[in-house]
This record gives structure tokens, C-alpha cells and sequence, in this order.
């Protein structure tokens, strides 16, 4: 198999920024539990644990 270099440079991404000023808490909250699930594998223990340590602001009682 021949490992073609400049046919690997020539695939591009665009990153896009996304606005998140106007996110609610309960969109924060949304997107951190869905990452911290799915990227980082938390269990709903771990999840709890962390949202109280590093974001007890978003944590709401009904969300979790």
C-alpha cells in the first residue's frame, strides 16, 4: 500500500465558531453532560460528582 502525502495535505476542514453567548444554563448543561458522557465515558455518578465540583451553577436537580 502506497501512503500518498500530498493527497493527505490536500483534505481540509473548516472549523466554524459557534456563538454561545445567549446559551441558557439548561443548553450549558446539555452540552456538558453530553460531552462528559460521551467523550469522557461518566457514569451518572461521576457526572453528579463532577457538575458539583467544577459547574454547581448549572447543576439543577430535575436536569440530572
Amino acid at each position: 500500500m502506497h501512503y500518498d502525502n500530498e493527497r493527505e495535505l490536500e483534505v481540509k476542514h473548516d472549523i466554524k465558531d459557534v456563538d454561545m453567548t445567549d446559551y441558557t444554563n439548561e443548553q450549558w448543561f446539555d452540552e456538558l453532560r453530553a460531552y462528559l458522557t460521551d467523550v469522557m465515558g461518566m457514569n451518572k455518578k461521576q457526572l453528579k460528582d463532577e457538575f458539583d465540583k467544577r459547574f454547581p451553577g448549572l447543576l439543577v436537580k430535575d436536569l440530572l
